[in-house]
């Protein structure tokens, strides 16, 4: 190879290298480091926080059950104390905010506790809030117990344990301020006498009250009352198979109520039966009654003018029709000339209801001739 060759041939692979060199892509630029995210620190609740945010909602529960059954308008002033107790118990966990703790429906989470809260403090308050509203809800139910009793004379079928109540019921109210605990295991223990006296007495009479709708559903079914009046009689068979569930169930009041009601839809349904039966049947005799008395008139419009002895009655024998037709034309052959002579004499009687309008006209003609002479 000559020297000029070897030196082209050097040139031209440096413009080859420095053209690839040229291509090159620049390199990316490095990107700059993310900043790390702030840990947001959390304190974790303590024990009594957590029991006093539980608290909150069964006190706000526990109040709601109370005005359910009014409460507030059978015991004002024990429910007002219960009351205090709530707001006591929101103000500290408030620190005071007054306007908050007064409003005993807002929950615990629309508002944040202050700091250093004394949630001991705040458990201690709700807990008697609590223990104040469920008491006064017993009571209720107490006095409600005990007045069904005294009005129903239930007392005499547990005397025992009638008395254990009546010894008890007054020291609910004496500790309800001092010793709410007692106050409401007072309440629970003396609404369960109550109910087992009430029990007790519901369970004898429930027999009877069965027994009274069982007759009153009889009576319904010997007139077909189901078929006439289904909708309602199926209505008075459910409420008693209910008092039948309440019976399994030992609630034994439930069960004497649905007894009675029973009976009374079953009495009801079976007198509209019975009165719609009673009008039908008159209908009918009646209907009976203007029968007969047309078959009379009847009868005695034919022993005046008797048909033609050549016209035949009625027959249970099959009738010919081309008989029927030629006794037809025979029958008007023969009484056409004797028309106008029998009418001067005596009317035609063609049917029932023409019978019924010329007894009509003789009575009115002759109430006229009374009036005359």
């Amino acid at each position: 190879m000559s020297k000029i060759t070897k030196i082209l041939s050097y040139v031209f692979f440096l413009m080859l290298v420095s053209g690839m060199v040229g291509c090159k892509s620049d390199p990316e630029p490095k990107s700059e480091p993310k900043p790390e995210k702030e840990q947001v620190v959390t304190q974790k609740k303590t024990e009594d926080q957590v029991r006093a945010e539980k608290l909150f909602g069964e006190v706000m529960k526990a109040r709601k059950e109370a005005l359910s059954v009014h409460a507030d308008k059978a015991y004002p002033n024990e429910f007002k104390k219960a009351d205090s107790s709530f707001i006591s118990a929101r103000a500290v966990y408030s620190n005071n905010d007054l306007e908050w703790a007064k409003s005993l429906e807002k929950a615990v989470y629309d508002n944040q506790p202050a700091e250093n809260t004394d949630f001991a403090l705040v458990a201690e308050k709700l807990q008697k809030a609590l223990l104040q509203y469920k008491t006064l809800t017993n009571r209720v139910h107490i006095a409600d117990a005990k007045s069904d009793i005294d009005e129903h004379d239930l007392s005499a079928y547990d005397a025992e344990t009638y008395k254990k109540a009546e010894a008890l019921l007054p020291k609910i109210a004496q500790n309800y301020n001092t010793d709410t605990q007692k106050a409401y295991d007072l309440s629970v223990e003396v609404l369960g006498y109550y109910e087992k006296v009430r029990n007790a007495g519901y369970e004898f009479l429930m027999g009877d009250a069965k027994k009274k709708a069982e007759a009153a559903r009889k009576r319904c079914d010997a007139i077909k009352a189901s078929i006439s009046m289904e909708r309602p009689y199926n209505k008075a068979v459910l409420t008693y198979r209910s008092a039948g569930i309440a019976v399994r169930n030992k609630k034994f009041k439930k069960a004497y109520t649905g007894y009675i009601k029973s009976a009374d839809d079953f009495d009801k349904i079976y007198e509209i039966v019975k009165a719609k039966r009673e009008a039908a049947l008159e209908a009918m005799e009646k209907a009976k009654e203007r029968q007969t008395a047309s078959s009379e008139l009847a009868k005695d419009a034919d022993a005046e003018a008797p048909l033609p002895e050549t016209v035949e009655g009625f027959s249970d024998e099959p009738i010919d029709p081309e008989q029927l037709k030629a006794a037809d034309e025979k029958t008007v052959k023969e009484i056409a000339p004797q028309k106008s002579k029998d009418s001067a004499e005596t009317p035609a009687v063609t049917s029932e209801p023409d019978n019924k309008k010329e007894a009509q006209n003789d009575a009115q003609a002759a109430e006229k001739e009374g009036e005359k002479e």
